[in-house]
């Protein structure tokens, strides 16, 4: 039986995270993604839908991986998905995409001491068990 993770991201991101979710194909892991990348504006008109679909997502799922890019940081959805996940009791664990380069942690991560990974998905997967495990208790 697969894990199911949510990916939380920037938009810009995505090719990266196409990227890293491909090596699970490559690998004997048996991970089910869900990700929600939000192009509308996080005050938007929209917003409240989203975040209800985005709730939706989160209910099916055990753990958010959230994949850190240069401009995450600046992201209040990506905040957002963030703190509910928490809130909603999801493990919770990150992904450095860019670890060539320094670039600034989401508040968030820091808040909640998240661990964060390289790009590795072989060692990322063992921590998502874990988060999974830990989240179901």
């Amino acid at each position: 039986m697969p894990f199911n993770v949510f990916l939380s991201f920037v938009e810009e991101d995505l090719q990266m995270a196409e990227k890293w979710r491909e090596q699970e194909q490559h690998e004997d892991i048996n991970l089910e993604f869900f990700d929600f990348p939000v192009k509308k504006p996080y005050e938007g008109p929209d917003a409240e839908n989203i975040k209800d679909n985005i709730r939706e997502l989160l209910e099916k799922v055990s753990v958010t991986v959230v994949l850190i890019g240069r401009t995450t940081y600046a992201s209040k959805w990506v905040d957002w998905e963030i703190r509910t996940s928490s809130e909603m009791g999801k493990g919770l664990l990150a992904v450095d995409l860019h670890p060539e380069s320094e670039h600034i942690i989401p508040r968030a991560l820091k808040d909640f001491r998240v661990e964060i990974f390289g790009w590795d998905i072989k060692e990322t997967a063992i921590a998502i068990e874990r988060e999974a495990r830990k989240a179901s208790r």
